[in-house]
């Protein structure tokens, strides 16, 4: 008796597997979740969840997927917050004196204003406590514990006495 192939298996028998990781990498950075995910691919959710456990490459077309969501979204929130151009495009149709039909666009360009959250959310995720709003009690804590360390350092110290 044969032995029965599993998707994946089946799929890199028939050349398709490339293009299937490929798939599933697009489809988990666009946030899709695992059940449209293996809907498409034409598979059950369980065959998918076992899929995944089975084969390691699954796993990393979706963290590829998810890390690309990633720095899409980090792109964004960077274009927030430093105010990113848009562009309108307007397109009048008018007649001239001839009867014919003249075709004017107009474009509109304008810098958005930058958003203080994303300004302020990005600073604090990539320079830290020295832009936290809590920095000042952060500075409290942490000289309190080394405060508390230097206790115990000289305690030990009185001991040995």
């Amino acid at each position: 008796m044969p032995k029965l192939l599993d998707s994946y298996q089946q799929w890199e028998k028939d050349g398709v597997l490339k293009n299937k990781l490929k798939e599933i990498e697009k489809l988990a950075s666009q946030r899709i979740n695992q059940r449209d995910l293996s809907e498409s691919l034409g598979i059950s959710e369980k065959t998918f969840i076992a899929l995944k456990r089975k084969h390691p490459k699954i796993k990393d077309a979706i963290y590829k997927g998810k890390e690309s969501l990633k720095k899409n979204l980090l792109d964004s929130m960077y274009q927030l917050a430093i105010g990113a151009y848009s562009e309108d495009t307007k397109t009048n149709i008018e007649k001239d004196g001839n009867g014919k039909r003249k075709e004017r666009i107009e474009k509109h360009t304008k810098k958005e204003r930058p958003d203080y959250k994303a300004i302020r959310y990005l600073l604090i995720t990539n320079f830290g406590r020295e832009y936290n709003e809590k920095k000042r009690e952060l500075d409290l804590m942490e000289k309190r514990l080394n405060a508390k360390e230097d206790d115990w350092t000289n305690a030990s110290d009185d001991e040995e006495d």
